[in-house]
């Protein structure tokens, strides 16, 4: 909404970038406490599985109103191929389909589908993991957005490079760029 200009332009709104990735690493520790204290014998399929049948039938459900609004209102941009990505949660993988999915905030979940996927092997890897490191690992993914401050800082660039982007474009380096960090 901040970058819509829909709301009050107060500072802070502008750094929303910053907690996403901090949410998803807060969901990621408790998922993997979680597993931690009870470890199920399943492969990574029966996982993604397991995981997915918590969110996707009211993701597919949710997707016929949006569907029987934007085409009522006229607004809807998805085509055919953005909607067939999207029922199988694959429209955040392709920068040409992202901006014009029907529940365009719903990227988020075809990327957790892929972290399920993943999920067991990186378990593996990092359950021998101190607290200090694992504190460091986590404020290293924390502060990875900010680079998209001081690179350009530092080339002299503008800070706000983002906004030459415009709204369902993919001609350029840039847009593509925007689409796959929003």
């Amino acid at each position: 909404l901040f970058a819509k200009g829909v709301t009050e332009p107060v500072y802070f709104f502008g750094w929303g970038f910053t907690w996403v990735p901090w949410f998803f690493m807060l969901s990621g520790f408790v998922l993997f406490s979680a597993y931690l204290k009870n470890p199920k014998e399943e492969t990574m399929v029966q996982y993604v599985m397991r995981r997915s049948t918590t969110i996707y039938p009211l993701y597919a459900f949710s997707l016929i109103p949006a569907f029987i609004i934007g085409k009522s209102l006229g607004t809807m941009q998805a085509d055919w191929m953005t909607l067939l990505a999207q029922s199988f949660l694959l429209q955040a993988w392709f920068p040409q389909l992202t901006e014009r999915a029907l529940q365009m905030h719903c990227w988020f979940l075809s990327c957790m589908v892929v972290y399920w996927f993943f999920f067991k092997p990186l378990a593996y890897l990092l359950k021998n993991l101190t607290l200090l490191k694992t504190a460091l690992l986590m404020s290293f993914f924390f502060f990875l957005p900010w680079f998209m401050i001081l690179i350009p800082v530092m080339a002299n660039e503008p800070v706000d490079w983002y906004k030459n982007h415009s709204y369902l474009a993919t001609d350029t380096f840039l847009d593509i760029g925007v689409i796959m960090l929003k």
